[in-house]
């Protein structure tokens, strides 16, 4: 694994996170506008050995601004491992705050604002959901039946009063969670983002939870990123329903080093 400005001090106390494999179209953009948000943060990349010239890209952006850090890791070892990475990160150098997101753009940058916005009104955790009122999934046909049905699962079996547990959007004061919870979370694939939720199934009286409606974007400039993720999205789904029957009382097992 290599840092790459990974060590270079923080500039902020909150941390934005996203990670890449072969975001060549759509890491530009989503730095241009993260960067350009207001409010102060520091942005990390784990990128898992992109061929199509992400990797290059960030090197030479990463050279030119101080706020992004890169980790360039020497094979694809998964997007959960790569959270778990940057939780770990976040932690070890002093971030009070950590925001996660997709880097294909399926997150709208602006909600970035959005869900920090929860943790300053008094949130210690933040989710995205495209199921909140206000918020948007544009499937049709079998793909929204089976997104629409694993978070029901979902929901079902882990008893959490939250909407949306298959996307990435969040946003956590990490002081709120004990260490080493998230971290050390068996599953390396999409899994994790369920399991990561059901961490924070029974938090302390004093701690919070709340949620923010996003959309899938819609724009021209996605149009050929969405059909290129179609394929895959039903057997994403899928694995958090096989996910949930499988590691339900787990879940449970570990939220309790909350109490």
């Amino acid at each position: 694994m290599i840092l790459q400005s990974a060590s270079i001090s923080r500039t902020s106390d909150t941390l934005v996170f996203a990670p890449t494999f072969n975001e060549r179209q759509t890491i530009g953009p989503l730095l241009d506008d993260l960067l350009s948000l207001p409010g102060r943060f520091d942005v990390l990349i784990v990128d898992d050995l992109s061929c199509d010239g992400t990797a290059e890209y960030l090197t030479g952006r990463a050279a030119t601004d101080p706020r992004l850090r890169l980790i360039m890791r020497p094979g694809k070892f998964g997007v959960g491992s790569a959270h778990k990475l940057a939780w770990l990160q976040a932690r070890q150098h002093g971030y009070s705050r950590l925001v996660t997101l997709d880097a294909d753009l399926s997150h709208d940058p602006q909600d970035v604002s959005r869900v920090l916005a929860l943790l300053d009104g008094g949130a210690d955790v933040a989710f995205g959901s495209r199921f909140l009122p206000g918020g948007r999934l544009d499937y049709s046909g079998w793909r929204l039946f089976v997104s629409r049905n694993a978070n029901r699962v979902a929901r079902l079996l882990l008893h959490l009063p939250i909407t949306e547990y298959t996307n990435s959007l969040r946003a956590v004061r990490l002081q709120c969670i004990p260490p080493g919870l998230v971290e050390s979370i068996a599953d390396d694939g999409y899994a994790f983002f369920l399991n990561s939720r059901g961490s924070v199934r029974s938090p302390r009286p004093d701690h919070s939870r709340n949620s923010h409606p996003f959309s899938r974007p819609t724009s021209r400039r996605f149009e050929d990123l969405q059909a290129r993720n179609s394929a895959c999205d039903d057997h994403i789904d899928l694995a958090y329903v096989r996910s949930s029957c499988r590691d339900s009382n787990a879940t449970a097992q570990v939220s309790r080093s909350f109490g």
